[in-house]
């Protein structure tokens, strides 16, 4: 990392940021969705779920940036969890992964 502009350091940090937000927006407004057989609300939790997915990859591909490595660590445990949900979509897979974007926010403020 030290050959890193701090310029762009920053940038990366602020789109690891915004990601984390955007995520956590997403992720709510899915889970949020209870009756996507109707084919608007399957349509907006898969619009949700593009959010997610790009979001997702921007953090990864930003985290080495962030200052903590535990910010990295808990990335990889939101992906992790963000795939756990995605194959079973309950509360409890729900509020793993919303738990994992507090944790990141409490980090990064």
């Amino acid at each position: 990392m030290s050959g890193i502009n701090p310029d762009d350091m920053s940038t990366y940090q602020r789109q690891f940021k915004e990601s984390v937000d955007l995520f956590n927006d997403a992720l709510e407004k899915h889970h949020e969705i209870q009756d996507d057989n109707k084919v608007i609300e399957h349509q907006k939790k898969q619009m949700f779920k593009d959010v997610m997915d790009k979001t997702s990859d921007v953090m990864d591909k930003t985290k080495d940036m962030m200052p903590e490595q535990m910010i990295r660590s808990k990335e990889q445990q939101l992906v992790q969890d963000y795939q756990n949900y995605l194959e079973n979509e309950s509360d409890e897979t729900y509020n793993k992964l919303s738990q994992d974007i507090q944790d990141i926010k409490k980090m990064i403020d």
